[in-house]
């Protein structure tokens, strides 16, 4: 926020944010909603993928060899993900969000997972 300045974010955005942020049931609800989430999606992969997973409650991602042919594969099915080029650590990867509570969208990626040619 210092280096954005003030004007990065609107003051209704601004106001929002602090009453959603103060109303603490909320809050755990959210934590509790994305955690469940996350799960969800970190079994989704594993099923599918079987390859090095980690992730946070607000995404997961996969490292496997054919990353780039992986991504290349969901994009031509409509499904869009963050791809992480190797590095001297860690080869390359793909970055799943969270789908939210949608269950067509959570379809869509168990049947485009399912259509990978690894």
């Amino acid at each position: 926020y210092r280096m954005l300045g003030p004007w990065a974010i609107s003051h209704p955005a601004q106001y929002l944010g602090r009453l959603a942020l103060q109303d603490t049931a909320w809050v755990n609800q959210q934590r509790y909603v994305l955690a469940q989430q996350s799960l969800r999606l970190a079994v989704l992969l594993e099923q599918h993928c079987r390859c090095q997973r980690n992730g946070t409650n607000l995404f997961q991602t996969v490292y496997h060899k054919e990353s780039e042919s992986l991504f290349n594969q969901l994009a031509q099915q409509g499904i869009l993900v963050r791809y992480l080029p190797a590095t001297s650590k860690t080869l390359a990867g793909l970055r799943f969000g969270l789908l939210g509570n949608d269950e067509v969208h959570w379809q869509r990626l168990d049947e485009a997972l399912r259509q990978l040619k690894f």
